[in-house]
């Protein structure tokens, strides 16, 4: 099985383990976190290589460097000429089993899996370098000593100089190196340079490394090591090998150790003999705790120890970890073995319970612990369960024998020995584990001894047991049982009780001494000392809060957050409590927001502490005439340009920003590199353009033309590139105009010296106009859309408008006037209008288009009524009634409304369609886009002069409605044809 995966990436391992979910070459799918060997065949092939006289058994000849070697499965054996220590003929013995050769170093050997068996020679390394070769300044003839450069080698550049080691890798496989008198099992080859500024790198698998030193004919002293070369820095991150030093002699400071991360490592060494069937075993998981806590680097960031191949023949695994494990308890959690049978499935084993040493470097026997959870037990005692999770009042929760008693009457199921219990307090030994800290994040801390704690947090409660550790058969696999219950201490609430600040004058020599030279700011920080809904204050016993309290000066954050120094006395009510100071002077660096009365307000938030939440304080306020040398700042302004010519037309919309502006870190990119901070504003338009069947997408560079044709901005300032999206937030690559749909386009303005920005939020909609529908007839209650004769659109607003027309008989109906609110509720009573939308108050006009106050709609006739509907955009369609008054119309008996009350038309404006006669175009296509050709009704004269009109504005019922051509901006935007 080769490791790539199906796309051709080559696998390689991370922390000894599959470095992603992924799947290979053949089809395996195998998750991040998997053992390696979920990448072995069941049936590895083998290779066996044998090197010549100078040369390495896989890598090189003679004088040339090996190149880069990878590894990644299978069985190898590879040894190189000559791998004995006598002396003769010893300078054909100088080739590496992998790696270089005679006068011929290492470049990058990887092993990322396999079992892999190199073995040196008398003078090269099991894996890494070969042998020096002869001096070129040697004043010695020697030629059994010179090695000919065979033809088409890459001749090494440190010919007859001496070789180097170079870089060598073991992610994972079961490496077994031998080196013999001059050779490393795993590194340099005798004689040669520095490999400074290279590494030795394992973080994963197994090492098993042997030397032959016996002296037999070569020089008398022992020139070679284990693992190392000189100047190669030897960094481990995981695996299992075991050595007796490093480097050239049995010196171990001759070589340092380090994990890569600024820790020094030491072995510990986890002997597991007294469990059955792992030796030689592989590892499927395990985590390695210290103390309970994870591995973690010299700044305290948690990773896991790299996955071993197995455990050897010996039953043991060696773990290299920071030095400060000595002495401490180190615990292999999760640990998981697997065997493979022949028929190639596998038999996999997990331990119920953790492998533990007690005491690192002082011992290597791991047995394990029998866990036992007690949560249960401890919630049927309330008054116990309450005792363990509590409010911080900085008094500790401090368990004592008496709570040794109480556990002890839980006789507690010991689980192994079988059938027995817990019961003796005398035998229990506390400790304490604080798992979380205030905001729930790991704190990575060890187990702490003892049963006192008082930090806010979550913990988990240790009472180690050895009642049962004397029992023989108990103790040759465990230590004891370890018994576990929960505890929380709830972060206390905190306040910003005072902030003041002071003003500094001309403190700088030769600088205006009516000049402002500082703000000095002042903020202390206690425990709530007032009730909170239904909080008491916090208590009187809470230490003064530890962290960082922030300065702000109109939102934007001032110096850095300042560390919070207990005070020496309490406040009158008793509460302990903090102070932040700070200076500030370099006013030119900040951008600081103008507010509308030209002041500056300063606020201090507490950012939260190990035992307090964080708060918003209490404000200070510089007054305007004492803020006037603080330089204010505004974010770019932005303005709608007007794009109708139309002196009448509505006017632009005004972008106002949506509250203060948002600090920002500074940006790279700005002409001004000396301020701290950027500023950031946001105001939101509206823009509609009408469905255009033929039209072309429009991208994001049509968008920013359009915005540089709608948008004012200041000088010095620049549109940046246009993102588009969809409604709820996707990327959007383009927007469709051949069909309705809705947009959001954001176009970024910034200040070129400052960095400022201000970002116009567009709901970009591609719409028709709002339509309306009619009833089919009298007998049905089914509605047909009025097509909608002309569209047209209005750049201003960025507004779409339509026109229609309908003819509507009504009865006669003596005595009753139709006013134009009683006609407005006939209209949302008889016309569905779409959801959202509002419809104007109609024009009541006679046949000849002249305005009417009413129509009296007792005497037949002819009339026009006139209405708008607008959508919740602003986009409208304005429908023109031929509006008929007839004797010929006869209502149902039981219409409402059809009575002969008189009175103002309110009931001719409850009915129903059933009542009204329909007449008007036989056409019930509910195109908008066409003109509809047919029908009886015979239009208005009004109606007959607006198609016949050349004046391309015409004033309706609300407000101007283009009828004549599409803006410029709508044209170049759309691409499509001004009328229908």
């Amino acid at each position: 099985m080769v490791n790539y995966d199906k796309n051709g990436n080559h696998v390689t391992p991370f922390e000894g383990r599959v470095p992603a979910d992924l799947t290979l070459g053949n089809g395996t799918s195998i998750k991040k976190g998997d053992p390696l060997y979920t990448m072995d065949s069941a049936n590895p092939g083998k290779l066996v290589s044998m090197g010549g006289a100078g040369g390495a058994g896989i890598g090189s000849a003679p004088h040339e460097n090996a190149g880069d070697i990878t590894i990644d499965g299978g069985v190898i054996e590879a040894q190189a000429y000559g791998n004995d220590n006598a002396g003769t003929n010893e300078w054909n013995k100088t080739g590496a089993g992998i790696g270089g050769s005679y006068g011929g170093g290492g470049t990058s050997i990887t092993i990322n899996g396999g079992v892999v068996r190199a073995v040196g020679s008398c003078h090269g390394a099991g894996i890494g370098a070969g042998c020096t070769s002869l001096p070129a300044n040697t004043t010695n003839s020697v030629p059994a000593y010179d090695k000919d450069i065979l033809p088409g080698i890459m001749l090494t550049r440190e010919y007859k100089n001496g070789q180097r080691c170079r870089d060598i890798t073991v992610n994972g496989g079961n490496v077994v190196a031998q080196g013999f008198v001059h050779g490393f099992a795993l590194g340099d080859g005798c004689g040669g340079q520095s490999s400074q500024g290279h590494a030795l790198t394992i973080t994963g698998g197994n090492i098993a490394t042997t030397r032959d030193t016996t002296n037999n004919g070569v020089g008398g002293n022992d020139g070679g090591g284990y693992l190392g070369a000189s100047g190669l820095d030897v960094i481990v991150q995981g695996g299992s090998f075991n050595v007796p030093y490093f480097g050239f002699t049995t010196n171990p400071s001759t070589t340092q150790v380090t994990d890569g991360r600024g820790n020094p490592l030491t072995m510990v060494e986890i002997d597991l003999a007294g469990y059955d069937g792992l030796a030689g075993a592989q590892l499927k998981s395990l985590t390695v705790t210290i103390d309970g806590a994870p591995i973690t680097d010299a700044e305290g960031n948690a990773h896991r120890y790299g996955l071993p191949y197995g455990v050897d023949s010996a039953n043991k695994v060696y773990f290299w970890l920071p030095d400060t494990a000595n002495g401490k308890e180190v615990s292999i959690k999760d640990f998981a073995v697997s065997t493979l049978k022949p028929d190639g499935s596998r038999d996999e084993t997990t331990s119920d319970y953790p492998f533990v040493v007690p005491n690192a470097g002082n011992g290597a026997i791991a047995k394990r612990y029998v866990e036992i959870n007690i949560d249960d037990y401890v919630a049927k005692v309330p008054d116990l369960r309450n005792f363990l999770v509590k409010r911080y009042d900085g008094v500790p929760i401090s368990l004592d024998d008496q709570f040794k008693q109480t556990v002890a009457g839980f006789k507690v199921p010991a689980g192994e020995p079988k059938g027995e219990v817990i019961d003796n307090a005398a035998t229990m030994h506390l400790s304490s584990h604080r798992l979380t800290d205030r905001d729930g994040n790991a704190t990575n801390e060890p187990v702490q001894p003892g049963g006192s704690y008082a930090n806010a947090g979550t913990y988990e409660v240790i009472i180690d047991s050895d009642e049962w550790a004397a029992d023989v058969n108990f103790s040759r696999s465990f230590w004891g049982h370890k018994l576990y219950l929960s505890s929380a201490i709830e972060p206390a609430d905190s306040e910003v009780s005072v902030a003041t600040h002071t003003l500094d004058y001309g403190n700088v020599t030769g600088t205006d001494p009516s000049k402002l030279s500082a703000v000095n700011l002042t903020a202390n920080v206690m425990p709530r000392t007032k009730p909170s809904g239904d909080l008491p204050a916090e208590k009187t016993t809470c230490a003064s809060p530890d962290g960082f309290l922030q300065f702000f000066a109109n939102g934007v954050p001032v110096g850095d957050p300042v560390a919070l120094q207990p005070a020496t006395d309490k406040t009158p009510e008793g509460y302990a409590y903090s102070t932040a100071s700070y200076s500030w002077s370099d006013f030119k660096r900040y951008q600081i927001p103008r507010n509308p009365q030209g002041t500056v307000i300063i606020q201090g938030k507490y950012l939260g502490g190990t035992n307090y939440n964080p708060s918003d304080g209490l404000s200070t306020e510089i007054p305007a005439d004492e803020a006037k040398d603080i330089p204010f700042i505004d974010t770019p302004e932005v303005v709608v340009k007007p794009q109708n010519p139309d002196p009448d037309a509505p006017p632009v919309p005004e972008l106002k920003p949506e509250g203060p502006p948002t600090v920002g870190p500074p940006d790279p990119e700005a002409e001004n590199k000396d301020l701290i901070n950027t500023l950031h504003s946001t105001v939101h338009d509206r823009y509609s353009i009408p469905v255009d069947e033929n039209g072309a997408p429009l991208g994001p560079d049509d968008l920013l033309k359009w915005a540089e044709e709608r948008y004012g901005i200041p000088d010095g300032c620049i549109l940046e590139p246009v993102v588009l999206e969809n409604p709820d937030g996707t990327p959007a690559s383009e927007i469709v105009v051949s069909s309705p749909g809705s947009y959001v386009v954001r176009v970024p303005v910034k200040d070129k010296v400052t960095g400022n920005t201000t970002t116009i939020v567009v709901d970009f909609s591609v719409v028709n106009p709002p339509q309306v529908a009619k009833p089919e007839g009298p007998e049905t209650d089914e509605k047909r859309p009025l097509p909608i004769d002309k569209v047209t659109h209005e750049p201003n607003q960025g507004t779409v408008h339509g026109e229609s027309s309908d003819s509507v008989e009504r009865p006669v109906r003596p005595g009753v006037t139709d006013t134009p609110d009683s006609v407005r509720d006939w209209i949302e009573d008889y016309y569905d209008i779409p959801e959202g939308s509002t419809v104007s108050t109609p024009m009541l006009k006679d046949e000849h288009g002249n305005p009417v106050d009413s129509i009296d709609a007792g005497t037949p006739g002819h009339w026009i009524v006139e209405f708008t509907v607008t959508d919740e955009q602003g986009n409208t369609s304005t429908i023109t009634v031929d509006y008929v008054i007839s004797p010929d119309a006869e209502p149902k008996p039981d219409a409402p409304g059809n009575d002969d009350s008189g009175g103002n038309g309110a009931d001719a404006g409850n009915g129903d369609s059933d009542k009204d006669s329909v007449a008007g175009p036989a056409d019930n296509s509910a195109d908008t886009g066409k003109q509809n050709s047919g029908g009886d009704a015979k239009p208005s004269d009004l109606r007959t002069r607006l198609a016949q009109t050349g004046d391309p504005w015409i004033v309706g019922s609300v407000g101007i409605l283009a009828v004549g051509t599409l803006s410029a901006a709508a044209l170049a935007l759309a691409r499509r044809r001004t009328s229908r």
